[in-house]
């Protein structure tokens, strides 16, 4: 099996590029990176198990490291792979279970991440217009405020499949892949199970991304928006501050 050594900043696998191999980091680490989401791959880690034909991610080398390439691309592939080398069952399922648990970590913050922020800046503009409202004030126009939706998720992790993830990672693990490593069938199904679910979990961190991306650019563009609230907020607590000690 072929070992390329990559040096540090050194792109291994690049965004939209054909998928024609698989690679398992030996030593070092790598970053797989989605716009602005970011994993830390390290020993073990296999590159384009997540992927399909063309890669979703780019893979840029942490550190210098070493890789071993190998000739994967689908199911037939890793079968003969895994009936050749013994050895790379539990090294392959092992990989697998514990990147698939990773990604979904990664996507479950970025959904409380978006959850949170798309809240705080309905509520400020709530907000805004109750206050107007109470007030008797005009209104500042807010356009964009039309477009702020919730994102409809296109390739969603469901929330019982973080759990099982984190259920098994915690608490069956070794009993687990002591029993899918002894069938080539079961031990393939498992990998390839997890490369789904890490390639569609990948592409909605994907969504969410972008989604968090331009609405921050929304955020900044509008922050005179809530500086605006607070400052009517404060001139409200003040006022009332000063009519409660006269009274």
């Amino acid at each position: 099996m072929q070992v390329m050594k990559i040096q540090k900043g050194k792109r291994i696998a690049k965004r939209k590029d054909k998928v024609k191999e698989w690679y398992l980091i030996q030593s070092g680490s790598v970053i797989q990176k989605l716009g602005l989401a970011e994993v830390i791959l390290g020993p073990n880690a296999i590159l384009g198990i997540l992927e399909r034909d063309w890669y979703i991610c780019d893979y840029i080398a942490a550190e210098d490291t070493a890789i071993a390439v190998i000739p994967c691309e689908n199911a037939d592939d890793l079968k003969n792979i895994l009936s050749a080398n013994e050895r790379y069952r539990i090294v392959f399922l092992r990989t697998a279970i514990e990147q698939r648990h990773r990604i979904f970590v990664l996507y479950s913050q970025l959904y409380r991440r978006m959850s949170q922020f798309h809240a705080f800046v309905q509520t400020v503009f709530n907000d805004y217009k109750t206050f107007c409202a109470n007030y008797q004030l005009d209104e500042q126009v807010f356009p964009q405020m039309d477009y702020f939706n919730r994102l409809e998720m296109k390739h969603k992790a469901e929330a019982w499949e973080v759990n099982n993830s984190t259920s098994l990672i915690k608490n069956v693990l070794k009993d687990y892949i002591q029993m899918m490593v002894k069938d080539d069938s079961l031990c393939v199904g498992v990998i390839m199970e997890a490369s789904a679910q890490m390639h569609r979990a990948m592409l909605g961190i994907g969504e969410m991304v972008t989604y968090l991306s331009d609405r921050k650019k929304f955020f900044w563009q509008n922050l005179k928006m809530i500086f605006f609230i607070c400052i009517l907020t404060w001139q409200s607590v003040l006022v009332k501050g000063i009519w409660t000690s006269l009274r």
